[in-house]
């Protein structure tokens, strides 16, 4: 109910126009690029495929399939087989919640390959989603969250809209709408704090999308 009337559904006029102009500018600005570079002071870094996918944004009233409340967020289903790196999770979970102690992911192909956390309920929790099927641990996401009024919470369709946060997930994308070849069952998100994210294009000029998690485009 503080979602509904206080918190992240409750954005002034003048908020909402000011999220879905940023929501632009990044989907502008990221407009053909080949790769996506993330990383945060908590140790992620990673590097993952969107040549032909390219964001979308959940801002303004759509006619899609689907879509979430509260909204805040641009997202990319990556190239399937992309993602590698190390992925540091130290804000939140999806279908767990907030992170007492960060989980990490480190990432081949696409996959999450091997998952390490000293919190061992929540490691048999992801490691039991992330096996889910076939596709379980196969990357669907890669979004940046733009709600000034979000919070980091237990609810993760709040918290992963949280401004000055990243996620991966790893998920079913197939009804994305601009592409997505993930027919899993599963559904799980992974929040970082203070993200930078840069986008790559073909001729390998870098810009910077979010910087320590301040849009700068």
């Amino acid at each position: 109910m503080d979602m509904l009337t206080q918190e992240a559904l409750v954005l002034s006029r003048e908020e909402y126009r000011a999220m879905n102009e940023q929501a632009d500018r990044i989907v502008a600005a990221a407009e053909g690029a080949r790769e996506i570079l993330l990383s945060t002071p908590g140790g992620t870094e990673l590097k993952l495929s969107i040549a032909g996918r390219g964001f979308f944004k959940d801002t303004t009233i759509t006619r899609d399939k689907w879509g979430n409340l509260p909204t805040g967020e641009v997202a990319v289903g990556p190239v399937e087989t992309s993602l590698k790196g190390k992925l540091i999770c130290d804000a939140a979970i999806g279908g767990i919640g907030l992170v007492g102690k960060p989980l990490e992911i480190r990432c081949e192909h696409g996959r999450a390959a091997r998952v390490e956390c000293t919190d061992e309920r929540t490691l048999a929790k992801v490691k039991e989603a992330l096996s889910t099927d076939r596709m379980a641990s196969v990357v669907g996401e890669m979004a940046i969250g733009l709600n000034p009024k979000a919070r980091l919470m237990e609810e993760f369709l709040e918290a992963e809209k949280t401004l000055r946060t990243a996620h991966i997930a790893f998920w079913r994308n197939i009804d994305y709408p601009t592409g997505g070849k993930n027919n899993s069952a599963n559904h799980m998100d992974f929040l970082m704090r203070e993200s930078s994210v840069t986008a790559v294009f073909q001729d390998r000029r870098k810009l910077d999308l979010v910087a320590d998690g301040k849009i700068v485009v």
